[in-house]
């Protein structure tokens, strides 16, 4: 149940809404998730198989329903107090397109917290030693500290909800800091999307990028078509090793972090 809210119009009509954080809070609450992530890979009470994808999407569509809500009581007051309705909606349907990749980052970040996993998010990976600015993968687990000391040790994760020309920006950051940390670093791309194309995971992989998480629902159907190639030249083994189902990624990192502490630990005892 959305809370009413205290609407100034001397705002504009989204500086109202709640932001896309706290929307998101507010649908984990509803859904109960921490009872579901209890209840991981069992079977709900309808036979279907509870899985990390299922819980993302169930709170992409619960968040979007909240949005609503507090897009309509937004609409409602600007609406009496005479406020173009063109313009209105104009503002509305820009925030929805904003809001709907950050959406997912958000919901990535709290799935993060709720596996324990630990990460830095939105930090800056300088290249250039005289320039401020550099590469800004959206996760790094877990921590930049870890990469600098070692980026075989970290892994670097993009997250895209529609995946469309954006895997480019990913391959193109990928292959930047491949040429400044080389070859050992581990970089991860995420796209909950069901239109994500055969092309866009194997040019990815091809490109810098070292495992492909696709959302749930596409994962069979994108490993079928990449079977039907018939090119003779075609290696179908090395792509499929390295794309990956969305609900695989969280056991993923865990393995992968504990794999690298136990190393730390080993090189530690041979030094004693």
């Amino acid at each position: 149940m959305v809370r009413n809210l205290v609407i100034d119009i001397t705002k504009k009509p989204t500086q109202n809404i709640p932001p896309t954080n706290e929307i998101v809070e507010e649908a984990i609450t509803e859904l109960n998730v921490d009872e579901l992530l209890d209840k991981l890979f069992e079977k709900d009470e309808r036979g279907e198989v509870i899985t990390p994808s299922r819980i993302a999407k169930m709170l992409e569509e619960k968040a979007f329903e909240i949005y609503k809500e507090y897009e309509k009581q937004v609409r409602e007051a600007y609406l009496s107090a005479r406020y173009s309705r063109e313009k209105l909606e104009q503002s509305f349907q820009q925030a929805r397109f904003s809001r709907g990749g950050k959406t997912f980052e958000v919901i990535f970040t709290k799935l993060l917290d709720r596996f324990g996993i630990r990460y830095e998010h939105d930090r800056m990976i300088k290249i250039y030693g005289y320039i401020t600015e550099g590469e800004k993968p959206d996760f790094i687990i877990p921590s930049v500290r870890t990469f600098l000391n070692d980026p075989s040790s970290a892994i670097l994760i993009t997250v895209k909800r529609k995946v469309r020309e954006r895997w480019r920006e990913a391959v193109g950051e990928a292959q930047i800091l491949r040429n400044k940390f080389g070859d050992k670093i581990n970089f991860w791309f995420v796209g909950f999307d069901e239109e994500f194309t055969v092309y866009s995971a194997i040019a990815m992989l091809d490109n810098g990028i070292d495992r492909v998480y696709v959302i749930d629902g596409r994962y069979d159907s994108l490993i079928e078509e990449l079977k039907r190639i018939s090119d003779p030249n075609f290696n179908e083994d090395k792509y499929i090793q390295k794309i990956r189902r969305f609900s695989d990624i969280f056991d993923d990192i865990i393995q992968f972090m504990n794999k690298h502490e136990n190393k730390k630990r080993e090189k530690q005892l041979t030094l004693v």
